[in-house]
């Protein structure tokens, strides 16, 4: 400043020489010049940004931290405003807060981390907020995202700070997704028998499941089936078919010499005595046609009555013997023939007639 005088003062000197005034006049013009240029040197001179004065004219103060001063000539600083911070003194501007930190006052020089289990995503927050239930923060402190719970867990609680906040789903449970409140029940036809499961197990064929979260799957009872798995229910053995064990994923059809007429059945039943059935799979036995005979249960074929019998009606146990006069000499017949003029036949299961004596 006394330097910059000091050059003004010497050039208005020169000009006032030069323009003829009296020399006496010199010592006392000197000193109006000097007084006129410290005027107005002190009044054209103003505090520069960031720094202030009662006058706003040096001498100059920065200003304190958490605030501000953006323009020259300031007589007091600005406050910074909630959601950002001014660390250091004589600031010509506020910096926002940045994204995990916030401030919730006006004039302060740092911004807060937000704390554990709460985030600020954006800059120049006021506050924080929690993170929802199914998510926990990133960081200690200062996170500006939450991250969701892992599939095959979850987390029902907002606010949560660590990844262990999550837990698992319990058995018969599960989750899919990231970022859940709660698991899911098992749905029919599946079981979950460990935690933390992210989907269900499928029953296997044989077995099925009714209700929903189980651990286990049940056995269809004897009698009925399923060839599928996630199954929720167990179908019935059809009619000609049967399953004589828990557990089966698929029938058995009736043997020939068997049926049966109902469905869900643990057994076939035998053709009875004079039926027969020479398919399998089948619902009912037919009778033994006329000329044939069955005896025993559970066969696939009548036998053709054999000469010396024969059977006229159909669906029979046995064929009847040709007696005394009759005969039949050949199998599968109707019946048994009378022994013709001059000839006999004695006993059963005469397979032919003879010829009479001469005194016969």
């Amino acid at each position: 400043m006394t330097m910059l005088r000091a050059v003004l003062l010497s050039v208005l000197l020169v000009s006032v020489t030069q323009a003829s005034f009296y020399d006496l006049l010199e010592e006392k013009l000197g000193q109006l010049v000097e007084d006129i240029v410290e005027d107005l040197v002190n009044g054209t001179r103003k505090c520069e940004d960031g720094t202030y004065s009662e006058t706003g004219n040096p001498p100059c103060r920065n200003c304190p931290t958490g605030s501000y001063c953006d323009q020259i000539g300031c007589t007091a600083c600005t406050p910074c405003p909630a959601g950002t911070e001014a660390r250091e003194e004589g600031a010509n501007q506020c910096r926002n807060c940045k994204t995990g930190y916030y401030q919730d006052q006006e004039g302060k020089a740092n911004c807060i981390a937000c704390p554990s289990g709460m985030i600020s995503n954006h800059t120049k927050s006021t506050s924080c907020w929690e993170c929802p239930a199914g998510e926990f923060s990133a960081l200690d402190q200062g996170s500006s995202y939450c991250f969701g719970c892992d599939p095959g867990t979850f987390n029902d609680k907002p606010g949560q700070a660590t990844e262990e906040s999550c837990i698992d789903c319990p058995i018969g449970h599960y989750q899919a997704s990231v970022g859940m409140t709660s698991c899911d029940p098992c749905p029919k036809g599946r079981f979950g028998n460990e935690t933390s499961l992210k989907e269900c197990f499928n029953c296997t064929m044989g077995e099925y499941e009714d209700d929903v979260g189980q651990t286990s799957c049940l056995k269809c009872p004897a009698g009925q089936y399923t060839n599928t798995e996630g199954s929720h229910v167990c179908m019935e053995c059809p009619a000609g078919s049967y399953s004589d064990a828990e557990g089966s994923s698929q029938c058995t059809e009736c043997p020939a010499g068997y049926h049966q007429k109902l469905g869900g059945q643990t057994k076939c039943e035998p053709c009875e005595a004079g039926t027969f059935q020479d398919g399998t799979g089948k619902t009912m036995c037919y009778a033994c046609a006329q000329g044939t005979s069955q005896s025993r249960s559970g066969q696939a074929t009548c036998p053709m009555c054999q000469p010396g019998t024969s059977q006229y009606n159909s669906g029979q146990t046995e064929c009847i013997s040709c007696g005394p006069g009759t005969f039949q000499s050949k199998a599968g017949q109707l019946y048994c023939l009378d022994c013709s003029g001059g000839k006999f036949s004695t006993g059963e299961q005469n397979t032919g007639c003879e010829k009479c004596a001469a005194d016969c």
